[in-house]
C-alpha cells in the first residue's frame, strides 16, 4: 500500500473510533498502534534489514537475537575502551539532554561528528549551557567529536528482560469493544494485523514503561531543562518522551529526513487527546515552514503541548553560510577528486537503506548502462548499508558500468559533495530537499518520492520519471538548468543563534504546563 492510501486509512481510522481514548496504564497507545500498521503497511517492498520501530522481541527470534546482542556488548567494550576520553559520566545537573540516534555521523578532519546533535550541542555550548549526548544503538563511530554515554546494551537488557520474564499489562483499555470493531475493519480490508492485538499492544506498552523507567532514572540524575531527540517513532523515542513528560521536561524532535502530509509519524494525526499524547514530542523542530505548517494544522488541539517550529536544517546552514573552514577544505577535497574524471556531467545519486536489490534498483542501473560514457555517476549510499556496498558494486559490474564512484561519494560529507555536482536522483531520499537548498536539480525515479516530494515537483526543482530513457532525458534538461543557476546563489546568512533563542522560550512555557 502507498503512502497516500496508508495514510488515508489510517484516518479513516482515527475519524471511526475514539483511538483518543484507548489507553493502558495511563499510555494513550494509539501512537504505537498508529506507526505499527502504517509502517507494515508502506514497507512490504523492503527486503533488508529491521527497522528500529520494531518493539520487543519474538521468542522464535529471541536466541538469535541474544547472540547478536552479545556481540554487540563486544563491540561496546572494545569502543568504551578505545574512546574512553570521551565517555560521559552520569551527573548533573545540566541545561540539556540529547538522545541521538548513533548512526548521523561524518568524519570531520578524523573525529565523528554528530550531524544532527552537534549543531545544537555546538550553539547551546556557545551560550555557555551544558549538554549530555545519550547514545541508544550500537554503530560506535569513534573516536567522538565530543563525549557522549553510550546506553545501548543498558537498553538490550531491559528489552530481553521485559520478553523473557515481565509480566504482560492487563489487557484492559476503554472501549474496547471498538478496538475489535477497529481490528475487525482492517479484516475487512484484507490488511493483515496479527501484530496488533491488545495482547501484543499490552506487551509493547510494558517494554515502553520499563524503558522509561530507566529513562526517568537518568533524567533524575541529570535533571535537564530540555530534552532532544532525533528517531522519536523508536522504542527508545517513545520511551523517552514518555519519561521527560513525566517528569515535566518538554521534549523537542530534531527532523532527519521526510516528513510532510504521508508520513505516518508527523502527517495528519486527528481525534488526538485534548493533552496530547505522552509518547509524542512537545515540540518539532523543522527545516522549513512548510513542514511546521503540517504539523501545526494537527497538532493545534493540543497546542501548546505538540507544536512545529521551524528552526532550518542547523548543520547544512553552515556548510551554506561560507563561513565553516572544514565545509571550505572538504569541498576541495571533492574537487580535487571530481577534476580525476572528465565528464561532462555529474550526478550524485543517494541510495536509501532497504532499497539494494536488483528489483529495487533496476531504473537506475539500467539508465546508467544506457547513459554517455561521459557522465560520471556518484553513488552514495545510506549509514546504514554500508554492509551492501559489495552487493551494490556486483550489480554494477553484471551491467557493465564502470563511470561510477562509491568510495568518495560515500565516506565524504554529503555537503561537500552535493553542491558541487550537476543532478541528484534518488528513489525517494530526503537529499531531494536539501539539494534544493543547494539548487541542485534533482531526478526523482520511484513512486514513493513523487508522492513524498510534490512540493519539490510543483516548484520544477525536482522532476519525476521511471523509464530509462525519460530518466536520462530528464538529467540532461537538469542539468542544463543547474549550469545556469549561479554555485554561489545559495549562501545564506546564519539565524540559527537567533532560532535558538526562540525555541528555549518556547521549551519554558510548556514546561510551565507540563509541571
Amino acid at each position: 500500500m502507498n503512502a497516500q492510501k496508508t495514510m488515508a486509512l489510517l484516518n479513516e481510522i482515527e475519524h471511526t473510533f475514539p483511538v483518543h481514548q484507548w489507553n493502558m496504564e495511563k499510555v494513550h497507545f494509539w501512537p504505537i498502534v498508529r506507526i505499527k500498521l502504517a509502517w507494515d503497511l508502506t514497507t512490504k517492498h523492503m527486503t533488508t534489514g529491521e527497522h528500529i520501530r520494531t518493539i520487543g522481541y519474538s521468542l522464535p527470534h529471541l536466541f538469535p537475537t541474544i547472540a547478536g546482542k552479545i556481540h554487540d556488548m563486544a563491540r561496546y567494550s572494545a569502543a568504551r575502551i578505545k574512546d574512553s576520553s570521551h565517555h560521559s559520566p552520569l551527573r548533573g545537573p545540566v541545561d540539556v539532554v540529547l538522545l541521538g540516534d548513533g548512526i548521523s555521523r561524518v568524519n570531520l578532519q578524523g573525529s565523528w561528528y554528530d550531524r544532527l546533535c552537534d549543531p545544537f550541542m555546538d550553539q547551546f555550548q556557545n551560550k555557555g549551557m551544558s549538554c549530555f549526548h545519550l547514545e541508544p544503538n550500537h554503530y560506535y563511530f569513534i573516536p567522538r567529536y565530543r563525549p557522549s554515554l553510550f546506553i545501548g546494551p543498558h537498553l538490550d537488557a531491559i528489552r530481553i528482560k521485559t520478553s523473557l520474564f515481565g509480566t504482560a499489562i492487563p489487557c484492559k483499555t476503554d472501549n474496547a469493544d471498538r478496538y475489535d470493531a477497529f481490528q475487525r475493519l482492517l479484516s475487512d480490508k484484507n490488511v493483515v494485523n496479527s501484530g496488533l492485538s491488545l495482547v501484543i499492544i499490552a506487551k509493547r506498552v510494558h517494554t515502553i514503561l520499563s524503558l522509561s523507567v530507566y529513562f526517568r532514572s537518568l533524567l533524575a540524575k541529570l535533571r535537564p531543562r530540555i530534552g532532544f531527540l532525533v528517531d522519536y517513532p523508536s522504542l527508545e523515542g517513545l520511551a523517552f518522551c514518555l519519561a521527560c513528560r513525566a517528569q515535566g521536561i518538554p521534549t523537542v524532535v530534531i527532523q532527519h529526513g521526510v516528513q510532510g502530509d504521508f508520513n505516518e509519524a508527523y502527517g495528519r494525526w486527528m481525534n488526538i487527546p485534548k493533552d496530547g499524547y505522552e509518547l509524542l514530542p512537545s515540540i518539532f523542530w523543522c527545516w522549513s515552514e512548510e513542514d511546521a505548517r503540517i504539523i501545526n494544522a494537527w497538532s493545534s488541539p493540543a497546542f501548546p503541548l505538540h507544536q512545529a517550529f521551524a528552526g532550518g536544517n542547523l548543520f547544512l546552514d553552515r556548510w551554506r553560510d561560507g563561513t565553516f573552514p572544514i565545509a571550505l577544505e572538504y569541498r576541495d577535497a571533492f574537487l580535487k577528486v571530481k577534476t580525476d574524471h572528465l565528464a561532462t556531467t555529474h550526478i550524485l545519486v543517494t541510495l536509501q537503506y532497504g532499497f539494494s536489490s536488483e528489483d529495487h534498483l533496476h531504473i537506475l542501473l539500467k539508465t546508467m548502462k544506457q547513459s554517455p560514457p561521459t557522465w560520471h555517476w556518484w553513488i552514495r549510499l545510506h549509514p546504514m548499508m554500508m554492509s551492501d556496498k559489495a552487493k551494490i558494486e556486483m550489480l554494477l559490474t553484471r551491467y557493465h558500468i564502470t563511470n561510477y564512484d562509491i568510495n568518495e561519494a560515500t565516506g565524504l560529507p554529503l555537503y561537500a559533495v552535493l553542491p558541487n555536482v550537476d543532478v541528484h536522483v534518488t528513489l525517494h531520499s530526503a537529499v531531494v530537499i536539501e539539494a534544493e537548498s543547494f539548487n541542485v536539480p534533482s531526478v526523482i525515479i520511484g513512486e514513493m518520492g513523487s508522492v513524498y516530494f510534490q512540493r519539490q515537483i510543483a516548484s520544477g526543482a525536482a522532476v519525476a520519471a521511471y523509464d530509462p530513457d525519460a530518466v536520462i532525458e530528464t538529467i540532461g534538461r537538469q542539468a542544463t538548468k543547474r549550469r545556469l543557476t549561479s554555485v554561489q546563489s545559495y549562501a545564506v546568512p546564519d539565524r540559527s543563534r537567533d532560532k535558538i533563542d526562540e525555541l528555549l522560550v518556547i521549551a519554558d512555557s510548556v514546561r510551565e504546563i507540563l509541571t
